[in-house]
């Protein structure tokens, strides 16, 4: 398609509408990057009474998501972002996950945020983990699962806090020894929310463990970003504070290891 009008690389478009003419037009474009996402975040949305009383937040439902991507003929994709509402039905973006990792064999990083509709329901993290394995040319998993046991930003519940510092790290070495199927993948974030704001748990596979059973609480250390990661088993590296508008406020990074 070297002859197409447009020459676009990247496309972030917040609360997308179906009717979007921009979303037939980049079709066969060269597009490396596609974000169909939020603005405020979310998960802000849902927490803060003045964003809420502002803004409205109408996401994509999963079928929705699952629509858009089918109109767009992206080869030369490398990351995608995708924020969107489960539908109703459990396991309703059974179709969009497929769609997702057998759609774009160029796909380098997948962001993925999956809020539920129905606030009763689980989150099948293994399964989710499971319809991504096909994509085998992932090297970043970012993964906001609207997981029950997180507590939301900026919580100042320290019960609820410490419930999710016992379990985030099993549903993020879970997934991560799961996805080493895609041999090219270097971590699976998960994003966690605490008192002072939001973070990306980075969990390794196993193959980049020193040993199979290294233990969590190996080191800490807070990381240059200019620093190449990670030289220990157990690494945290600490961005800079960015708005809740966009970008999550710090990056931590966790070895997993092997079951």
């Amino acid at each position: 398609m070297a002859d197409h009008p447009l020459t676009l690389r990247t496309l972030k478009i917040a609360y997308p509408d179906l009717q979007d003419s921009i979303i037939d037009a980049v079709s066969g474009t060269q597009l490396s990057s596609l974000s169909l996402c939020d603005y405020p975040r979310f998960y802000i949305h849902r927490t803060s009474s003045i964003i809420h009383s502002r803004w409205s937040a109408p996401i994509l439902s999963s079928s929705e998501c699952l629509d858009i991507l089918r109109r767009m003929y992206l080869p030369h994709l490398r990351r995608l972002e995708l924020v969107y509402e489960v539908d109703d039905v459990y396991g309703s973006d059974e179709g969009l996950l497929q769609h997702v990792s057998t759609a774009f064999a160029g796909l380098s990083h997948l962001a993925l945020h999956r809020y539920r509709r129905d606030r009763t329901q689980s989150v099948p993290y293994l399964h989710i983990a499971q319809l991504l394995t096909p994509a085998k040319s992932l090297r970043t998993i970012h993964l906001n699962l609207d997981l029950p046991e997180n507590p939301g930003p900026y919580s100042e519940d320290s019960e609820a806090r410490g419930r999710w510092l016992l379990v985030y790290k099993e549903r993020g070495c879970e997934p991560a020894v799961l996805l080493q199927e895609c041999t090219l993948l270097e971590h699976v974030a998960l994003l966690g929310h605490g008192l002072i704001g939001s973070m990306w748990f980075e969990f390794y596979p196993p193959r980049f463990c020193r040993t199979e059973r290294e233990s969590f609480l190996a080191s800490i250390k807070v990381n240059d970003p200019r620093n190449s990661p990670p030289p220990s088993p157990l690494f945290f590296s600490r961005g800079g504070p960015a708005g809740v508008y966009g970008q999550y406020d710090r990056r931590v990074t966790v070895h997993s290891v092997a079951a």
